[in-house]
């Protein structure tokens, strides 16, 4: 009941958000405009951010392979499971159930290492967008001081998680015996394993972050897919009659996938529609109407994705969740 009254409430929240901004920025003209958008150029902007899809997932698959051996359709399952449990749930467990789901199921993967792999995967997201942010140095923009907050939130973890492992790679049996008497608050029964997850946490972050090959595929992989899903935004855009300049969707598109990790209510109802919006029309100097609209037609197409490729893979979605234990006396 308490899940169900979270999941209500976030809901509601989402809803009032999205009514808030329909009335705002007069949401039956937008819809309207949205809906006369050209259909060829909707169909190629859906392409591209299906595109930049599957150059995610050949991302963290290219981690996973570097830690033990999991099938690509396997991956496929595994991420898709995660984002639909992502967007139907008011907060984000399904990194967690996917984490739990990769150590059930494949060989040779421990908590630790599969939540490193997702880890190091995040933070390859996140740097190529902050890199991607330089383009504001030729880009006019107003961002309001919330988002430039929020960047330089994510420059300082980034910064932190790149000397956390050149520390560890240089002193991990040092830190390992340091940290130890810590290890104490913690009940007798869960110390060995707790200690066993935390080095295998920090051994394969190391081992898949810190190799200079691996890395420059990563950050091709990672630059690929944020310009192919920027450029399915700029489609959208002309779909409804504005040309948007590419470096502009690419510092909007950018700046919306950093706010992603905030939480939102289920499927992302009426926060996407507003970060878009004060993004690229407040912040970025583009015509309200049109932004309106093609955060409308882009938060669909992310939906259409999520949800097909979600319902391919309930299998692994029954995988993430827990389940109660058969009563014995049954």
């Amino acid at each position: 009941m308490a899940r169900a009254r979270t999941w209500a409430l976030a809901l509601i929240a989402g809803v009032a958000a999205f009514a808030l901004w329909w009335r705002l920025f007069d949401g039956p003209r937008v819809t309207a405009m949205a809906l006369r958008a050209d259909p060829g150029l909707v169909l190629a902007g859906l392409a591209l951010m299906g595109v930049a899809q599957l150059l995610r997932l050949l991302r963290w698959h290219a981690l996973l392979n570097r830690l033990g051996s999991v099938p690509l359709l396997r991956t496929f399952h595994l991420l898709y499971a995660s984002e639909f449990l992502n967007n139907v749930l008011p907060v984000k467990v399904g990194d967690l159930g996917r984490t739990l789901a990769l150590a059930a199921r494949s060989p040779g993967f421990t908590v630790g290492s599969a939540t490193a792999s997702m880890v190091v995967d995040r933070l390859w997201g996140i740097a190529t967008r902050l890199l991607a942010l330089a383009l504001l140095l030729v880009v006019p923009s107003r961002l309001p001081a919330s988002l430039r907050v929020s960047a330089g939130i994510f420059a300082a973890v980034l910064v932190g998680a790149v000397g956390a492992l050149l520390v560890w790679k240089r002193y991990g049996e040092a830190l390992a015996r340091a940290g130890t008497p810590l290890l104490r608050f913690l009940p007798p029964v869960a110390r060995d394993a707790a200690a066993r997850m935390l080095r295998a946490f920090a051994d394969a972050t190391v081992e898949v972050g810190m190799r200079p090959g691996l890395a420059a595929s990563l950050f091709a992989l990672s630059a690929a897919s944020l310009l192919a899903q920027s450029a399915g935004f700029a489609l959208l855009f002309r779909a409804v009659g504005h040309p948007l300049p590419l470096a502009v969707a690419v510092v909007g598109t950018a700046l919306l996938d950093l706010l992603a990790v905030v939480p939102a209510p289920p499927a992302g109802v009426g926060t996407t529609e507003w970060y878009a919006t004060l993004i690229f029309a407040t912040g970025l100097g583009q015509p309200t109407e049109a932004t309106a609209a093609a955060a409308l037609l882009y938060h669909a197409a992310w939906l259409l994705i999520v949800f097909v490729a979600g319902a391919s893979s309930l299998a692994a979605v029954g995988e993430m969740l827990p389940r109660r234990s058969p009563d014995p006396a049954a």
